[in-house]
Formats: structure tokens, sequence, C-alpha cells
């Protein structure tokens, strides 16, 4: 029935809060995309470091886990940290990348 349940996670037998259901509905609109691409990892980076790295913004919504992926920048040297949402797969986190095409 499509990815979420090909890989066994998706909505569990609780119902959402109320304010997930209605961030959800707002993330399925044009408007709401775009605000959530221009704003939500600066929320994310937020919440992560007033929790200790132990919660995240979307985390509720989602339902998924948000990992921060650090990375060093090719050619300043400097850690660049980003907020992503991963995917657990046979008790490992798989972490989709924006250019995933088959080879």
């Amino acid at each position: 029935m499509g990815l979420a349940a090909d890989l066994g996670i998706g909505p569990g037998p609780r119902p959402r809060p109320p304010v997930a259901r209605l961030l959800l509905r707002l993330a399925g609109t044009r408007t709401g995309a775009r605000l959530y691409s221009l704003v939500l990892h600066h929320l994310d980076r937020a919440v992560f470091a007033l929790s200790g790295d132990r919660l995240s913004f979307t985390e509720p919504a989602s339902r998924l886990p948000t990992v921060m992926l650090t990375t060093i920048g090719a050619r300043s040297r400097r850690l660049r940290r980003v907020p992503l949402v991963a995917f657990p797969v046979d008790g490992h986190v798989a972490v989709p990348g924006t250019t995933c095409t088959p080879n």
C-alpha cells in the first residue's frame, strides 16, 4: 500500500493529537509546504538544542525519528548539522537523500 506500509511504519493505533493533525493538514497545502521548507529545520534545531539533542519539533506529528546529520564542508571544513527524518528499517536507520535515483 505504499512505502510506509512496506517499511512497517505509519500511524499507530492511537490517534494523533489535534495540533499534530493541524500541522499535517497544513503541510498538505502548497503554502504550508513552502512555509515548512523555510521554517521547519530552524524549529527542529532550536528544539534539539533546548532538549539536549533528544527531541525535535517534527517527531510528534510525523511519528518518525528525527536525526541530526553532521557533515563537514568540502571547502570550509566546517561542521554542518542538518535535521533529517529517519526511517527505521530492520533495526537500522535509513535517511532518505534528495537525489535518490535508481542506478
